[in-house]
């Protein structure tokens, strides 16, 4: 929220640099904790909403502030974070939203948004354009889309969204009120592409 105010605003008050800063530099690494390094944990749902800020912060400091150093460093984190979450054990094909637990919606909604926003980043002219790395992020985007609509966790013509799968990979009725957002934010992207 606060880079998105900030990019808005076009703000570079060296105070909120400083929040950011902090923020970054207290957390990427936390030994002994269940956050070890670039915010990634056991949880898919918390390291992809880590990612997805530090994707905005990379953004930020790359289109606002003109820091190279640090949006390569957020942006860094952020493939990381995306990396770890694809490479994490996955349940009913899915991305799970603790390690050991059945695959969910939100993490699923996270994982395509993160895709996509690295998609992004990449495939724009500039620093960090990288067209194999573009086709990889589309691909994983479109992977987490795919995959939703084929266990219905999400149906867009209905306008349904559910929460998750159980054990047996069957579709758990009732929505969270985060998980509909996020995921009928991606389901209403994923029909533009």
């Amino acid at each position: 929220t606060l880079v998105r105010y900030l990019e808005a605003t076009g703000s570079t008050d060296p105070a909120y640099q400083d929040v950011l800063d902090r923020t970054f530099e207290l957390n990427v690494s936390l030994p002994g904790s269940r956050a070890p390094i670039n915010f990634g944990n056991e949880y898919m749902d918390d390291t992809g909403w880590w990612a997805l800020a530090w994707t905005e912060a990379a953004r930020y400091e790359l289109n606002v502030r003109g820091d190279l150093r640090l949006a390569r460093r957020y942006l860094a984190v952020a493939e990381w974070d995306e990396n770890y979450i694809a490479r994490a054990p996955r349940s009913c094909g899915g991305i799970v939203w603790q390690l050991g637990y059945p695959s969910d919606t939100i993490s699923d909604a996270e994982f395509a948004a993160l895709s996509a926003e690295l998609y992004a980043i990449r495939n724009a002219p500039g620093p960090f354009h990288n067209a194999r790395r573009a086709a990889r992020w589309l691909q994983e985007a479109r992977w987490a889309m795919v995959y939703m609509r084929s266990l219905h966790l999400v149906n867009p013509s209905a306008g349904t969204v559910r929460d998750g799968l159980t054990r047996s990979c069957r579709a758990v009725a009732g929505p969270l009120t985060y998980t509909e957002g996020e995921a009928t934010l991606q389901t209403k992207a994923g029909k533009t592409q």
